[in-house]
């Protein structure tokens, strides 16, 4: 049904009243929010502002105007159409009940005379109220019909948006975490920032260097309101794809003529896209993309073409590459109306395809003119069928046979043949339309745009730093993106309906069953995905699969409407398409598909695992995004720090690979980009500003492990973390998928066991994933270095070889030999053990260890001094070389190491390297190659198991780079050495302790025992506490008396445990039996001994 003049002026004004409400909806969350830290106090500042609103409220009583004229017009052309049957039904009156004399017959006289002609009126009358009540009955029930089709409809709104509400919901207040957490914190930021101007709206709504002003200004509204809350943008985002699922219903039954139920199952399957649905609630511009596309599909299928301007803007407004989309679809859709002329009126045809009767012009090709031609043709239509009827009613012929007849009277008189279209004529005709138009003005902004920013977005990211944005064919990265299209999430059982369903249609001429303009969409959104994807193959950037969201659900999309096409069937069509939206769902939550297992690593979360990709193994971050699977690390976390009820100071730990920005694991934030707090009233953590109360910085440590990797040096005394963040109650947490990159449980856990007693492992899971994690106490040291369960533990080994003698005892008759023997052993231990920590070579051995950790820190300040240019061969100290290795055990076997087999740079005479392969590769020159013999030092972390054995090591000096020189001025040079004599002292020392400890047991053997048998003197004295009273039971100061320890001494060392259990908020006998795993007395015991070396 075409528009008056004053429709289509309502519905543009209309249109752009809605536009013009963007930017005051805009400045209305700014006033109102408490966001806003830069309220304009002057009318004069509140100008942008301002001006926006008096347009909208200008269009707003246009709108009104333009409605109030459009609905009086309609008043008055139904008032027209009244009277032209009210004057038409008076004049067939009144030629009734006029009857001239001398126009009557005889048999018409003879009728009047006998009544015949009343019983005739009679007959007529009765037949005119009966038609009145079928006429009536008719209209009563076309009401009803209109409303069992408007509960229908609302049945399937209501049935759409809760389905589609009750998958998102769980979502809801999920962290934004990597690239999210940027754009969603910096947006916060930008929020509090704007001062309701132009220019800063410009300079502080440009994210991450791209021209992303829609997506920016869009996810700005629900931060005014709250500019840090997750609930607000997850909740934006849930309901703008929930209204993008109701379009996409929409669009099917408008353009494609789908059933109801049809036209859900397709909505459905294409709203449960994994990385659509998986990605709801992640704060991205390649989520948007899809959402503003979606929009526009919808409003172009209204015929609303300002709003689908606008959205298609806002779409391009939000990454670049929606350029490319934009130009991919409506560039094909006006190629098809160049080529297919006869179908860009799909629209007019449907018109007539609804009649009752076959529309006989549906046989020919109708030029896209939209002018006098094509009424002059609907005229000729009507008309056909108007002597189709008086046939009818004359020869009782078939209206439909007459039709017929009628169209191949036309094609024989050649009124109606297909006629060629002059190459001009079709320039026109495809110009002529609203797509030409809506592209024109697009890309017109969008180009305007770009000149204006300047810089495009791939020089800004190169110049930034980052990896290089280039464009260029790599067939590597050509077959990973070829992957992620087709090979994730379910893309290729999509790709296979599509294969299976368009084959089909070929080969069965289905076609003809897209109604509408249907193909005009579907050619569109296939343009679309060509240029997308040729844009993702060949510009090389990370291969994020979140960047593939638009052709992920475009692919879906034009999938649905094949399916419907090759699938006639309702039933079967929502069987089939039901299967895949559930299949979907689920895979948008949990990876479930076996072609993405494996076609991509499975990194363990726990017990299970999960899709990963991305070319950088050695970050774990938005690589991990490819459903909605990534929440479960904070999911995890957050149980975590309920399940141990963190208070916001005690320490937690990490490996070091799992802390910092570089990691990925990001619980405390990203550095500046997002900040994330404790909140300790809330008792969660949340982002935070440095304006805002209530938040601490998270304790969040890391530990670091002897990750050494062949060939290079191993240096097991070096630091392992910063005791000024230690507290007395800690967690060591290991995140799983840190497996990947060498992070071992046991060698972490071994190095924070030098400062923390371990508690037994626990784990906090949530949403299929685990994190790990040992509740940890802070280790004693009355004695720098030497804590009671180091003392406990050497008891105990004593203990152990008492039993041992006993059993010896026990099986032979000189017992009491054995056990002289024994002792006899253990005393020339001691004795050997007192005269290394006597030996002067301790001294040596300490300064050696110093010369190695500062030579091998130092090594990070080396420069590049000279380019070798005239290829020198000698290889000499403070050389960059380029080297291969490999290395092969006794047996002749490779060891397989990091580098094996791998070119990688080596810094030569630095004391980088093992001692052994520097001192071969100073002797060698580069192109030679050579076999070394080493032994494996003791607990060497990649050779572990090879400890102590000699393997060969086969070198391979490929080239030599350059030449190397220290920069460092003398203030860091000092400060470097001053903290590695620090850390190699704190780790000698604690050596020493031990050694001293196990000869003082050692020396004490035989008392120790006795007290451990209870063979003491009873009558000892009690010691008393700083607190009074007797803290410590008898077996104190039996061994305080036996070990002859002052008391004095043995006070303090009561004192400080007695400070040291109310720090750890422990009793005695749960630190001894929980912690040290030992009974009180032997916690007595060590205290004495304890005190006796302090002595």
């Amino acid at each position: 049904m075409k528009k008056s003049r004053i429709e289509k002026i309502h519905s543009v004004v209309a249109q752009l009243m809605f536009v013009a409400a963007y930017p005051v909806v805009f400045h209305l969350a700014a006033i109102i929010g408490n966001a806003n830290m830069h309220k304009p106090e002057k009318l004069v500042d509140m100008a942008f502002p301002l001006i926006s609103l008096m347009i909208w409220v200008g269009l707003f009583i246009a709108t009104i105007c333009t409605w109030l004229m459009k609905r009086h017009s309609k008043q008055l052309a139904d008032s027209k159409n009244m009277s032209i049957v009210k004057n038409k039904s008076e004049n067939d009156d009144e030629e009734d009940e006029y009857i001239d004399d001398d126009e009557l017959d005889e048999e018409e006289l003879e009728k009047i005379v006998s009544g015949q002609d009343l019983v005739e009126e009679q007959e007529k009358e009765e037949k005119f109220n009966f038609e009145r009540e079928q006429e009536k009955h008719r209209r009563q029930a076309e009401k009803l019909q209109k409303k069992r089709n408007k509960t229908k409809n609302w049945v399937v709104y209501t049935t759409l948006t809760i389905v589609s509400l009750l998958i998102r919901l769980p979502m809801l207040g999920t962290f934004q975490r990597w690239d999210a957490g940027e754009y969603f914190y910096t947006v916060g930021t930008s929020v509090q920032d704007y001062t309701f101007t132009l220019p800063n709206f410009l300079y502080n709504f440009a994210v991450a260097y791209h021209l992303n002003y829609g997506f920016t200004s869009f996810i700005a509204i629900p931060l005014f309101l709250s500019p840090r809350s997750v609930i607000g943008i997850t909740l934006w985002q849930i309901l703008f794809s929930v209204l993008a699922v109701m379009a996409l219903y929409r669009i099917f039954r408008i353009e494609f003529d789908f059933t109801r139920s049809k036209s859900a199952v397709a909505a459905m399957v294409i709203g449960n896209v994994p990385i659509f649905l998986g990605l709801t609630t992640y704060c991205t511009p390649d989520y948007y993309l899809v959402l503003f596309f979606i929009f526009a599909l919808y409003f172009q299928a209204r015929e609303w073409h300002i709003l689908e301007v606008f959205c298609l803007v806002m779409m391009c407004f939000t990454k670049e590459n929606a350029a490319l989309v934009v130009l991919g679809y409506y560039g094909i859709r006006i190629l098809c109306r160049f080529i297919f002329v006869n179908l860009t009126r799909a629209r007019e045809l449907k018109t007539f395809a609804d009649k009752k009767y076959r529309d006989p012009m549906l046989d020919f090709d109708i030029l896209d003119e939209g002018t006098e031609q094509l009424k002059a043709r609907e005229e000729a239509a009507e008309k056909a069928f108007e002597q189709a009827r008086i046939r009818k009613n004359q020869e009782g012929t078939s209206a439909q046979a007459a039709v017929d007849e009628i169209a191949q009277d036309m094609t024989a008189d050649g009124a109606m043949k297909k006629s060629r279209v002059s190459f001009g004529s079709r320039i026109r005709l495809s110009l002529h339309t609203s797509d030409f138009w809506v592209a024109l003005t697009v890309g017109i902004i969008f180009v305007v745009a770009m000149i204006l920013k300047g810089a495009n977005w791939a020089d800004k990211v190169s110049a930034s730093g980052a990896a290089p944005v280039t464009l260029s064919i790599e067939k590597p990265y050509i077959y990973l993106k070829i992957k992620q299209y087709l090979g994730s999430n379910f893309a290729w059982l999509i790709f296979v309906y599509f294969l299976v369903a368009f084959k089909n249609i070929i080969i069965e001429r289905k076609w003809k069953n897209l109604k509408g303009s249907g193909w005009l969409v579907f050619g569109g959104i296939c343009g679309a995905l060509t240029f997308f994807m040729a844009f993702g193959l060949f510009f090389h950037v990370s291969p994020l699969e979140r960047y593939n969201t638009f052709f992920a659900v475009g692919l879906a999309f034009i999938t649905a409407i094949v399916m419907g096409v090759d699938i006639v069937s309702r039933s079967s069509y929502v069987f089939f398409g039901g299967i895949l939206a559930v299949l979907l769902a689920i895979e948008s939550f949990v990876t479930i598909d076996p072609v993405t297992k494996g076609f991509y690593k499975q990194v363990p979360i726990g017990d299970k695992t999960m899709n990963f990709e991305s070319e950088q193994i050695a970050y774990f971050g938005d690589g991990l995004v490819t459903n909605y699977q990534y929440a479960w690390l904070d999911k995890a976390f957050d149980k975590l720090l309920d399940d141990i009820d963190y208070n916001g100071d005690t320490a937690l730990y990490f490996p070091v690979k799992e802390t910092g920005v570089e990691s990925g694991v990001q619980f405390d934030g990203n550095g500046a980009y997002f900040r994330v707090g404790w909140f300790d009233e809330k008792k969660k953590r949340d982002y935070f500003d440095y304006n805002m109360t209530g938040w601490e910085e998270m304790n969040i440590c890391a530990v670091s492990a002897t990750n050494t990797w062949f060939p290079y040096d191993y240096l097991p005394y070096s630091k392992r973390l910063n005791k000024q963040y230690m507290t007395t109650r800690a967690y060591m947490c290991f995140v799983p998928y840190f497996e990947e990159l060498g992070v071992s449980e046991e060698r972490h856990l071994a190095s924070i066991s030098e400062y923390y007693y371990l508690g037994e492992e626990q784990e906090a899971s949530a949403y299929r994933g685990t994190i790990n994690y040992y509740p940890m106490v802070q280790r004693d040291g009355y004695i720098e270095g030497l804590d009671m369960g180091t003392v406990i533990s050497e008891m105990k080994s004593l203990t152990a070889n008492d039993e041992e003698i006993e059993d010896a005892a026990a099986g032979t008759t000189d017992a009491s030999e054995d056990s002289d023997k024994a002792k006899s052993q253990v005393s020339s231990a001691s004795s050997t053990v007192t005269t290394m920590i006597d030996d002067a070579t301790a001294e040596a051995e300490l300064n050696s260890r110093i010369e190695k950790l500062y030579n091998y820190r130092m090594a990070d300040f080396l420069r590049v001094s000279e380019i070798n240019e005239e290829g020198r061969i000698d290889i000499e100290p403070f050389d960059s070389v380029h080297l291969v290795v490999e290395l092969y055990d006794s047996n002749g076997k490779q060891i397989r190491t990091m580098h094996d087999e791998e070119e990688f740079v080596v810094k030569v005479g630095v004391g980088e390297l093992l001692p052994e392969v520097d001192e071969a590769l100073l002797e060698m020159q580069s192109g030679e190659v050579r076999e070394i013999e080493i032994t494996v030092p003791d607990g060497y972390p990649e050779l572990e198991i090879y400890s102590g054995q000699t393997v060969t090591v086969k070198l391979q000096p490929l080239y030599i780079a350059c030449s190397l020189e220290y920069v460092i001025d003398d203030e860091t040079r000092q400060q470097v050495y001053d903290d590695t004599v620090a850390e190699v002292t704190e780790n000698f020392s604690r050596e020493l302790e031990k050694q001293k400890l196990s000869a003082y047991i050692q020396e004490n053997a035989e008392k120790l025992s006795d007290i451990s048998a209870g063979s003491y003197e009873s009558n000892s004295t009690v010691t008393t506490s700083a607190s009074g009273g007797n803290a410590y039971g008898i077996v104190t100061s039996a061994t305080a008396s036996q070990l002859k320890v002052n008391s004095a001494t043995l006070l303090d060392v009561q004192n400080y445990y007695y400070h040291y259990l109310e720090e750890i908020s422990m009793t005695k006998e749960e630190f001894a039996e929980n912690v040290l795993g030992a009974t009180p007395e032997e916690y007595e015991m060590a205290m004495a001994i304890i005190a006796g070396m302090a002595d």
